[in-house]
C-alpha cells in the first residue's frame, strides 16, 4: 500500500541546503486514507539529522509515523513511534541516515504533520530529549 502522494522518497542534506520541510499530504488539509510513505533522509558529512516536529495530528493508534536511524526501516533501528496528538518537539538521529515512516488505515484522516529535518555537523551537533509532557491520546513509544 504505497501511496503515490508521498513525493520524492529520498532528501538530502549538506552543510550547502542544511535544512528541508516535509509535510504529509495535503496538510493542513485532512491527509488521505490507505497511505504508506517511506522516506530516507541523508546528511552528506553529518554528524548526525535533528527532526523539529512544527506540528503533528493523526488518527490517535490507527495513523502513524515511526523515526529510525539508518537506511533500513526496521525494529532494531526505530527510535519513535508516533500517533495522535503531540507537541512541537525534536529528537536527534546519531548519523548520516534517518528514516520517516508513515502509515494511515482506511478510516479517518487527520491534519497530518509538518517536520523541519536539520543536518548537522560535529560542531553543532546537540542531542535533544522528546518531551515527558504530551496531549491527550498522545501514544509515544521511545525505543
Amino acid at each position: 500500500m504505497f501511496s503515490d502522494h508521498c513525493g520524492n522518497s529520498a532528501i538530502t542534506l549538506s552543510s550547502a541546503f542544511n535544512s528541508s520541510v516535509l509535510r504529509s499530504f495535503h496538510y493542513p488539509i485532512m491527509y488521505p486514507n490507505d497511505m504508506h510513505c517511506t522516506w530516507f533522509v541523508h546528511g552528506i558529512n553529518a554528524a548526525s539529522i535533528r527532526l523539529t516536529f512544527d506540528d503533528f495530528f493523526t488518527e490517535y493508534q490507527y495513523d502513524y509515523l515511526s523515526v529510525g536511524r539508518g537506511n533500513v526501516v526496521t525494529d532494531d533501528s526505530k527510535m519513535l513511534y508516533l500517533s495522535g496528538k503531540f507537541p512541537p518537539n525534536s529528537v536527534t538521529a546519531e548519523g548520516a541516515d534517518m528514516w520517516i515512516d508513515f502509515v494511515s488505515n482506511n478510516f479517518a484522516g487527520r491534519r497530518g504533520f509538518q517536520l523541519l529535518l536539520t543536518w548537522m555537523d560535529s560542531v553543532r551537533k546537540t542531542k535533544t530529549k522528546v518531551a515527558t509532557t504530551f496531549f491527550v491520546h498522545v501514544d509515544l513509544k521511545i525505543l
